[in-house]
């Protein structure tokens, strides 16, 4: 984490004035916004995975899956707590702004258009003139 933050000051990013986008519910795409994000963030989501996330159903499903195929009731618990993902990622429920089709984006010269509102949206990006 310091690593990070060092190389955005050394980009100039000022966190404090950053929003987030995340394209979907995997560790290496959400699993530092609650550590990056300020009071001031806008993390933008979808619906669909933000309520898959707050149920918490993928890691019961991983460990019933596990267990239905022989693997004693600790193995999987075991594996999940060292997976890096586990390390990694998302700490709670963030307060997301679910983007829906239709919602866009605008960041400097360009705007984002959510093209789709399932769990991984299709953006258009136009260039502004």
């Amino acid at each position: 984490m310091n690593t990070m933050q060092a190389g955005l000051i050394e980009l100039g990013v000022d966190i404090r004035k950053s929003d987030f986008f995340i394209t979907h519910l995997h560790s290496d795409h959400l699993g530092l916004v609650s550590r990056l994000a300020t009071k001031t963030s806008m993390i933008n989501f979808n619906q669909p995975e933000s309520d898959w996330n707050k149920s918490g159903i993928f890691l019961n499903d991983f460990v019933n899956f596990a267990r239905l195929n022989g693997f004693p009731e600790s193995e999987p618990q075991k594996a999940l707590r060292s997976h890096p993902g586990s390390k990694y990622r998302l700490k709670g429920q963030p307060p997301f702004h679910i983007l829906k089709e239709g919602n866009t984006i605008s960041i400097s010269d360009y705007l984002f258009k959510c093209l789709g509102s399932v769990a991984n949206p299709e953006w258009d990006l136009h260039q502004s003139t």
